[in-house]
């Protein structure tokens, strides 16, 4: 693995100090190691600015660089759990129930029912939905 590049604060902020960054990439250099991964890039944003990023390692396999916060990487069915993960919170705070009609927050999604029968999905149904596909789709090349 290449070393991992010196930290780089971006924006001057309190959040991340020279020692946080630091810290920041020895944690991503062993992240990388105990997970076996040929490379990794993170990123902190505070308020909307990326305000520190490292690397470690290279891309994938064979590519003999250094990633860096442009390098884009296959990220298969995580955006399940993200999605899942923010309707939770929005649950939490009020701005939406697991009850409500999905078409209330996608009304594109009421122009062309699955079928004349079919049931309204509920913000829970699609919750569901992806529960049960992460359970089953795998990222295979």
């Amino acid at each position: 693995m290449h070393a991992a590049p010196q930290p780089r604060p971006l924006i001057d902020t309190p959040f991340v100090t020279t020692e946080v960054a630091r810290l920041l990439d020895d944690c991503a250099q062993r992240a990388a190691a105990l997970a076996h991964a040929p490379g990794l890039v993170f990123g902190v944003v505070v308020a909307g600015e990326l305000v520190h990023w490292g690397s470690v390692g290279e891309p994938h396999v064979g590519a003999n660089h250094t990633p860096n916060h442009y390098t884009v990487y296959r990220i298969a069915s995580m955006t399940k759990s993200f999605t899942a993960a923010a309707v939770l919170l929005a649950r939490d705070r009020g701005l939406l129930r697991l009850d409500d009609l999905v078409t209330q927050f996608v009304p594109q999604l009421s122009l062309s029912p699955a079928t004349g029968d079919a049931e309204a999905v509920t913000v829970r149904d699609y919750e569901q939905v992806l529960w049960q596909i992460d359970q089953v789709v795998t990222d295979v090349d």
